[in-house]
């Protein structure tokens, strides 16, 4: 500002816009900084807006009261608690699940030998079953051929019988017995 010729308007607006610090020392104004950049107008309070910035400025004393008496070990052993708690629970559950797949293991193993012991139950009753059919076809083919044998047979004693009685019919015949 030295520099330039500026006229006291304009450095009193200056100063009111918040462009230039000033110290006012008795009845003489001295200019310590320039701040060109800020075009801002000095910013005027309404009494609203001085009542909330109490209010804030309570809630900050409030808030900052209430970090100084806050217990902090309590927060750090309830802390350190639910840590160890958690650190069972995960336990806890590790373990859970080492005994739901051992739980499963032998469900299983039981459920494949109880599958191999109707499979074998099975076979057997199919080898039972094919064995009580041929002993069957075995004996009613016997039964069979033993009854077509006696068949046979009895044909041969009826034909032997027939030829019998014709050879007596044949006698008798010459004899004269049936006229």
């Amino acid at each position: 500002m030295k520099e330039k010729n500026v006229s006291r308007r304009t450095i009193y607006n200056r100063i009111e816009k918040g462009q230039l610090e000033v110290i006012k020392e008795k009845n003489k104004t001295y200019i310590i900084k320039e701040n060109l950049n800020i075009n801002n107008k000095n910013a005027k309070i309404n009494i609203p807006e001085l009542k909330e910035l109490t209010e804030m400025f309570q809630l900050i004393q409030n808030s900052n009261e209430l970090l100084k008496n806050f217990d902090y070990n309590f927060l750090r052993d309830r802390i350190s608690s639910i840590e160890k708690s958690l650190i069972n629970f995960t336990m806890d559950i590790s373990r859970a699940n080492i005994d739901m797949k051992e739980k499963m293991n032998t469900f299983s193993e039981n459920i494949n030998e109880k599958t191999e012991n109707i499979q074998k139950k099975n076979n057997n009753f199919m080898e039972n079953v094919l064995l009580i059919n041929e002993q069957n076809s075995n004996f009613f083919k016997e039964n069979i051929e033993t009854l077509q044998a006696k068949i046979e047979n009895l044909e041969a004693k009826f034909e032997s019988i027939e030829n019998k009685l014709d050879e007596i019919i044949k006698k008798q015949d010459k004899k004269g017995l049936f006229r």
